[in-house]
Order: structure tokens, then sequence, then C-alpha cells
């Protein structure tokens, strides 16, 4: 899945992240930067705490973090129909991409359609 590799981070990660970097239930050297590998067509965004900045990386890229950032996980929509916060990433594909919906119309003699 997403794979992660480590070299110097003073900022503890939080649990999320870590879960979608591969570290739930692996013990993590914290000594070490931490860097995630952007796929192609997609991006990752990364908040410096001490700046109070936002900064957005375009794949493919190797993405490491400095001391005081943090991988922004995104909630997405997802299933049919669609739900709230049935995905979470650390990156967005950029697309051209297809998607699927069902929606209910009710006509006005109340002729019920699914689409």
């Amino acid at each position: 899945m997403l794979k992660a590799h480590e070299e110097l981070s003073s900022m503890e990660l939080e649990e999320p992240v870590e879960e979608l970097l591969g570290f739930k239930g692996i013990k993590r050297d914290k000594t070490k930067m931490v860097t995630f590998k952007c796929p192609f067509n997609s991006a990752v965004q990364v908040f410096d705490y001490k700046q109070k900045k936002t900064r957005v990386v375009f794949g493919p890229s190797l993405v490491k973090l400095e001391p005081e950032e943090q991988f922004t996980v995104t909630y997405l929509s997802g299933g049919k129909p669609k739900k709230v916060g049935v995905i979470k990433t650390l990156h967005v594909d950029l697309g051209p991409d297809f998607f699927s919906d069902i929606f209910h119309v009710e006509t006005s003699d109340h002729a019920r359609l699914e689409l």
C-alpha cells in the first residue's frame, strides 16, 4: 500500500498518519526523518506548525517532513450512495477520473427513478 522511509523528525506523528504510512503496530525510530513517495498525478499537503503555513507537493516526488511539519490527512466521500469520510488518505489523485453515484428522483406525478 503506502510506503514510508525514515531518516530525522522531532515531532510526533498523529495516529492516522502513522497508520497510513504503515507503522501501525510497528515500533518506529522517532529520531529519523519521515518521507512519503507521492504517486504520479497526485498531491500531498504538508502543514508547518512553526510557521503556520501549508505546502502542497505534486507527484511523482519524495516528500520529506521538516522537524515541525505534519502530513494533512484527507477524508473523502465514497461508496454508493456517497457517505462522508469513507476514504482516508495522505494523497489526492488529480484526475481525470471516473466516479459514480446513485440519485433518487421523484417527478411531479410521483414517479420514482433511480439514476
